[in-house]
């Protein structure tokens, strides 16, 4: 069976700000974030927001917890806080 973990969202990103702090923008590191079993997107939603990572994909197979990330996305994108 699968379980459904929470990302918290502060621990997450402070997690990424060590491994990535000596990092240019333009390193290989930045070259995309991956999150297999995603769930409902949240890691996906914080690299892209607070990283300068060139794609952020998640990839989940429970079809509720999809739902629930592109709803989220479509959310995100709307909000005027993502930059072209």
């Amino acid at each position: 069976q699968f379980t459904e973990g929470s990302v918290d969202i502060q621990s997450f990103a402070e997690l990424l700000q060590r491994v990535t702090r000596r990092a240019e923008k333009s390193a290989d590191i930045f070259r995309g974030f991956v999150d297999l079993g995603s769930g409902r997107g949240h890691a996906v939603l914080v690299a892209h927001a607070l990283f300068p990572f060139r794609q952020c994909v998640g990839y989940e197979i429970d079809q509720e917890a999809m739902d629930a990330a592109k709803t989220a996305i479509r959310q995100y994108m709307q909000s005027g806080f993502v930059l072209s």
